[in-house]
Protein backbone atom coordinates (compact mmCIF):
# COMPACT_ATOMS: atom_id res chain seq x y z
CA UNK A 1 0.00 0.00 0.00
CA UNK A 2 2.85 2.36 0.75
CA UNK A 3 4.27 1.83 -2.74
CA UNK A 4 0.98 2.58 -4.48
CA UNK A 5 0.33 5.61 -2.29
CA UNK A 6 3.67 7.21 -3.08
CA UNK A 7 2.78 8.49 -6.58
CA UNK A 8 -0.43 10.05 -5.22
CA UNK A 9 1.43 11.76 -2.40
CA UNK A 10 4.11 12.93 -4.80
CA UNK A 11 1.45 14.31 -7.14
CA UNK A 12 -0.21 16.24 -4.33
CA UNK A 13 3.17 17.67 -3.29
CA UNK A 14 3.94 18.80 -6.85
CA UNK A 15 0.49 20.36 -7.16
CA UNK A 16 0.97 22.20 -3.86
CA UNK A 17 4.36 23.52 -4.97
CA UNK A 18 2.94 24.70 -8.30
CA UNK A 19 0.09 26.46 -6.51
CA UNK A 20 2.56 28.14 -4.12
CA UNK A 21 4.84 29.22 -6.97
CA UNK A 22 1.93 30.72 -8.88
CA UNK A 23 0.91 32.61 -5.76
CA UNK A 24 4.46 33.91 -5.26
CA UNK A 25 4.65 34.94 -8.93
CA UNK A 26 1.40 36.93 -8.66
CA UNK A 27 2.62 38.68 -5.51
CA UNK A 28 5.99 39.59 -7.04
CA UNK A 29 4.37 40.78 -10.28
CA UNK A 30 1.90 42.98 -8.39
CA UNK A 31 4.60 44.67 -6.30
CA UNK A 32 7.00 45.12 -9.21
CA UNK A 33 4.31 46.74 -11.34
CA UNK A 34 2.96 48.92 -8.51
CA UNK A 35 6.31 50.16 -7.20
CA UNK A 36 7.89 50.31 -10.67
CA UNK A 37 5.08 52.48 -12.01
CA UNK A 38 5.34 54.88 -9.09
CA UNK A 39 9.13 55.06 -9.39
CA UNK A 40 8.90 55.80 -13.12
CA UNK A 41 6.37 58.59 -12.58
CA UNK A 42 8.40 59.98 -9.68
CA UNK A 43 11.50 60.09 -11.89
CA UNK A 44 9.62 62.00 -14.58
CA UNK A 45 7.63 64.43 -12.39
CA UNK A 46 9.73 64.56 -9.19
CA UNK A 47 6.40 64.61 -7.33
CA UNK A 48 5.45 61.87 -4.85
CA UNK A 49 1.81 62.95 -5.16
CA UNK A 50 1.74 62.49 -8.94
CA UNK A 51 3.60 59.21 -8.51
CA UNK A 52 0.95 57.95 -6.09
CA UNK A 53 -1.90 59.16 -8.32
CA UNK A 54 -0.43 57.73 -11.50
CA UNK A 55 0.61 54.51 -9.84
CA UNK A 56 -2.90 53.92 -8.53
CA UNK A 57 -4.58 54.69 -11.86
CA UNK A 58 -2.24 52.43 -13.82
CA UNK A 59 -2.15 49.49 -11.43
CA UNK A 60 -5.82 49.15 -10.45
CA UNK A 61 -6.67 47.41 -13.77
CA UNK A 62 -3.58 45.22 -13.34
CA UNK A 63 -4.74 44.09 -9.90
CA UNK A 64 -8.14 43.31 -11.37
CA UNK A 65 -6.44 41.15 -13.97
CA UNK A 66 -4.51 39.34 -11.22
CA UNK A 67 -7.80 38.37 -9.58
CA UNK A 68 -7.75 40.82 -6.67
CA UNK A 69 -11.47 41.53 -7.05
CA UNK A 70 -12.59 37.92 -6.84
CA UNK A 71 -13.99 36.67 -3.50
CA UNK A 72 -11.46 35.45 -0.95
CA UNK A 73 -12.22 32.00 0.44
CA UNK A 74 -11.13 32.58 4.00
CA UNK A 75 -12.27 30.94 7.19
CA UNK A 76 -15.63 32.71 7.18
CA UNK A 77 -18.05 34.21 4.70
CA UNK A 78 -19.84 37.53 4.99
CA UNK A 79 -22.90 36.89 7.15
CA UNK A 80 -25.60 39.44 7.90
CA UNK A 81 -23.70 42.53 6.71
CA UNK A 82 -26.53 44.75 7.97
CA UNK A 83 -25.74 43.59 11.52
CA UNK A 84 -21.95 43.45 11.41
CA UNK A 85 -21.12 46.49 9.25
CA UNK A 86 -21.64 48.96 12.09
CA UNK A 87 -19.32 46.95 14.36
CA UNK A 88 -16.51 47.02 11.81
CA UNK A 89 -17.02 50.77 11.30
CA UNK A 90 -16.95 51.52 15.05
CA UNK A 91 -13.87 49.33 15.49
CA UNK A 92 -12.19 51.18 12.61
CA UNK A 93 -12.81 54.51 14.36
CA UNK A 94 -11.12 53.13 17.46
CA UNK A 95 -8.16 51.85 15.41
CA UNK A 96 -7.89 55.30 13.84
CA UNK A 97 -8.00 57.09 17.19
CA UNK A 98 -5.41 54.85 18.84
CA UNK A 99 -3.15 55.20 15.80
CA UNK A 100 -3.47 58.98 15.64
CA UNK A 101 -2.57 59.63 19.26
CA UNK A 102 0.42 57.33 18.77
CA UNK A 103 1.53 59.35 15.71
CA UNK A 104 1.12 62.64 17.60
CA UNK A 105 3.07 61.31 20.58
CA UNK A 106 5.87 59.95 18.39
CA UNK A 107 6.08 63.23 16.47
CA UNK A 108 6.28 65.26 19.67
CA UNK A 109 8.73 62.91 21.37
CA UNK A 110 11.03 62.22 18.41
CA UNK A 111 10.70 65.26 16.12
CA UNK A 112 13.73 64.26 14.07
CA UNK A 113 12.05 60.93 13.26
CA UNK A 114 8.89 62.69 12.11
CA UNK A 115 10.60 64.81 9.46
CA UNK A 116 9.57 62.52 6.59
CA UNK A 117 5.97 62.46 7.81
CA UNK A 118 5.90 66.24 8.11
CA UNK A 119 7.19 66.57 4.52
CA UNK A 120 4.46 64.22 3.36
CA UNK A 121 1.82 66.36 5.10
CA UNK A 122 3.29 69.54 3.58
CA UNK A 123 3.23 68.02 0.09
CA UNK A 124 -0.41 67.09 0.48
CA UNK A 125 -1.20 70.59 1.74
CA UNK A 126 0.49 72.10 -1.34
CA UNK A 127 -1.53 69.88 -3.69
CA UNK A 128 -4.91 71.03 -5.08
CA UNK A 129 -7.72 69.95 -2.79
CA UNK A 130 -9.56 67.93 -5.44
CA UNK A 131 -6.41 65.97 -6.27
CA UNK A 132 -5.68 65.34 -2.59
CA UNK A 133 -9.20 64.08 -1.91
CA UNK A 134 -9.17 61.91 -5.03
CA UNK A 135 -5.90 60.32 -3.92
CA UNK A 136 -6.55 59.88 -0.20
CA UNK A 137 -10.22 58.91 -0.25
CA UNK A 138 -10.61 57.02 -3.54
CA UNK A 139 -7.47 55.97 -5.40
CA UNK A 140 -5.14 55.15 -2.50
CA UNK A 141 -7.65 52.97 -0.62
CA UNK A 142 -8.63 51.12 -3.80
CA UNK A 143 -5.08 50.57 -5.10
CA UNK A 144 -3.52 49.72 -1.73
CA UNK A 145 -6.27 47.30 -0.74
CA UNK A 146 -6.21 45.54 -4.10
CA UNK A 147 -2.45 45.14 -3.71
CA UNK A 148 -2.15 44.37 0.01
CA UNK A 149 -5.31 42.39 0.65
CA UNK A 150 -6.62 41.43 -2.80
CA UNK A 151 -3.26 40.12 -4.04
CA UNK A 152 -0.76 39.75 -1.18
CA UNK A 153 -3.00 38.52 1.64
CA UNK A 154 -5.22 36.46 -0.62
CA UNK A 155 -2.31 34.68 -2.26
CA UNK A 156 -0.39 33.88 0.93
CA UNK A 157 -3.56 32.51 2.50
CA UNK A 158 -4.66 30.48 -0.52
CA UNK A 159 -1.41 29.74 -2.31
CA UNK A 160 1.07 29.47 0.54
CA UNK A 161 -1.59 28.16 2.94
CA UNK A 162 -0.24 29.87 6.04
CA UNK A 163 -2.28 30.49 9.22
CA UNK A 164 -4.42 33.58 9.68
CA UNK A 165 -2.20 35.16 12.33
CA UNK A 166 0.94 34.78 10.22
CA UNK A 167 -0.73 36.08 7.06
CA UNK A 168 -2.05 39.07 9.02
CA UNK A 169 1.41 39.74 10.48
CA UNK A 170 3.24 39.51 7.14
CA UNK A 171 0.77 41.66 5.23
CA UNK A 172 0.49 44.32 7.95
CA UNK A 173 4.29 44.62 8.34
CA UNK A 174 4.75 45.03 4.57
CA UNK A 175 1.86 47.51 4.47
CA UNK A 176 3.43 49.57 7.27
CA UNK A 177 6.95 49.53 5.80
CA UNK A 178 5.61 50.69 2.43
CA UNK A 179 4.50 53.97 4.02
CA UNK A 180 8.17 54.84 4.27
CA UNK A 181 8.55 56.65 7.58
CA UNK A 182 8.85 55.58 11.19
CA UNK A 183 5.98 57.76 12.39
CA UNK A 184 3.38 56.25 10.07
CA UNK A 185 4.59 52.70 10.66
CA UNK A 186 3.29 52.92 14.21
CA UNK A 187 -0.32 53.47 13.16
CA UNK A 188 -0.37 51.52 9.89
CA UNK A 189 0.70 48.28 11.58
CA UNK A 190 -2.58 48.00 13.48
CA UNK A 191 -4.55 49.40 10.54
CA UNK A 192 -3.09 46.84 8.15
CA UNK A 193 -3.83 43.98 10.56
CA UNK A 194 -7.39 45.20 11.07
CA UNK A 195 -8.05 45.51 7.33
CA UNK A 196 -6.60 42.05 6.67
CA UNK A 197 -8.89 40.56 9.31
CA UNK A 198 -11.89 42.39 7.85
CA UNK A 199 -11.04 40.81 4.50
CA UNK A 200 -10.52 37.40 6.10
CA UNK A 201 -13.84 37.58 7.93
CA UNK A 202 -15.98 38.92 5.10
CA UNK A 203 -14.25 37.53 2.02
CA UNK A 204 -15.07 40.77 0.15
CA UNK A 205 -12.37 43.21 -0.96
CA UNK A 206 -14.92 46.03 -0.93
CA UNK A 207 -15.01 45.87 2.88
CA UNK A 208 -11.33 46.80 3.55
CA UNK A 209 -11.49 49.33 0.71
CA UNK A 210 -14.45 51.06 2.40
CA UNK A 211 -12.84 50.90 5.85
CA UNK A 212 -9.55 52.25 4.47
CA UNK A 213 -11.41 55.14 2.83
CA UNK A 214 -13.18 55.88 6.12
CA UNK A 215 -9.82 55.88 7.93
CA UNK A 216 -8.41 58.39 5.44
CA UNK A 217 -11.53 60.57 5.69
CA UNK A 218 -11.08 60.77 9.45
CA UNK A 219 -7.37 61.53 9.06
CA UNK A 220 -8.14 64.28 6.53
CA UNK A 221 -11.05 66.07 8.20
CA UNK A 222 -10.55 65.60 11.95
CA UNK A 223 -8.09 68.27 13.19
CA UNK A 224 -5.07 66.85 14.95
CA UNK A 225 -5.37 69.60 17.58
CA UNK A 226 -8.66 68.07 18.66
CA UNK A 227 -7.06 64.88 19.93
CA UNK A 228 -3.52 66.15 20.63
CA UNK A 229 -4.22 66.70 24.39
CA UNK A 230 -4.93 62.95 24.66
CA UNK A 231 -1.52 61.95 23.26
CA UNK A 232 0.02 61.24 26.66
CA UNK A 233 2.23 58.18 27.33
CA UNK A 234 -0.34 56.56 29.61
CA UNK A 235 -3.24 56.96 27.17
CA UNK A 236 -1.13 55.94 24.17
CA UNK A 237 -0.05 52.75 25.92
CA UNK A 238 -3.57 52.02 27.14
CA UNK A 239 -5.41 52.61 23.88
CA UNK A 240 -2.84 50.90 21.68
CA UNK A 241 -2.59 47.90 23.98
CA UNK A 242 -6.34 47.45 23.71
CA UNK A 243 -6.12 47.85 19.91
CA UNK A 244 -3.49 45.08 19.82
CA UNK A 245 -5.68 42.89 22.04
CA UNK A 246 -8.59 43.45 19.65
CA UNK A 247 -6.42 42.35 16.71
CA UNK A 248 -5.38 39.18 18.57
CA UNK A 249 -9.01 38.44 19.45
CA UNK A 250 -10.12 38.89 15.82
CA UNK A 251 -7.36 36.48 14.74
CA UNK A 252 -8.74 33.92 17.18
CA UNK A 253 -12.31 34.50 15.94
CA UNK A 254 -11.28 33.89 12.33
CA UNK A 255 -9.18 30.87 13.25
CA UNK A 256 -11.69 29.00 15.37
CA UNK A 257 -14.70 29.94 13.24
CA UNK A 258 -13.06 28.03 10.40
CA UNK A 259 -13.29 24.80 12.43
CA UNK A 260 -17.07 24.79 12.59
Amino acid sequence: MSVSASPAISGVARSTWRFALRAAARIIAAFVIYLGTQLAILTITDSPIWAALGGAIVTIPVFWFLGALSPHQGTMHFRRPDRSAWLWAVSLVYIWFSGQILVIWLTNTFPERGADFERHVEQLAATPVTMTLLLTIVLAPVAEELLMRGVLYREIRRGLRIPVWLAVTISSVIFAVMHGNITQIGCTLTLGAFLALAYEYTGLILVPITLHALYNILSTFVPADLIAPLATPALVIGFDTFALAMIVWLCAVCRFSGRR
